[in-house]
């Protein structure tokens, strides 16, 4: 009787939000909150949407030059969520930029 709750149990709270947050550059808490967040709004449809719409977002907001939202992006994605511009002692890569948001992208150095 508590062989298949406790498969069930792992597969949706562990196994799920990292093979999501995996393949779409999402952080697994993430994915949980998205989950939540969407399913309150829309119920089970927001539930199943969940993480393409956060994705789409965590894009949307990565191509946007402003640094909050690239902040928010990064924050989504699990990257180092320190803002550009900011000093963090002891942090060497605190205030070098992603290369990404360089402004010659990827043939800056070329």
């Amino acid at each position: 009787f508590f062989a298949p709750m406790l498969l069930a149990f792992v597969n949706k709270d562990i196994i799920e939000p990292k093979v999501f947050a995996n393949s779409t550059n999402l952080e697994p808490v993430m994915v949980m909150l998205a989950i939540l967040l969407w399913g309150s709004v829309w119920g089970i449809t927001g539930m199943v949407l969940a993480v393409p719409i956060t994705a789409v977002i965590r894009i949307y907001l990565e191509n946007i030059e402003h640094p909050l939202t690239r902040y928010l992006a990064l924050a989504l994605g699990g990257k180092p969520t320190t803002m550009p511009g900011s000093s963090s002692a002891g942090s060497s890569e605190a205030n070098t930029p992603h290369p990404k948001f360089c402004a010659g992208g990827d043939s800056a150095e070329q």
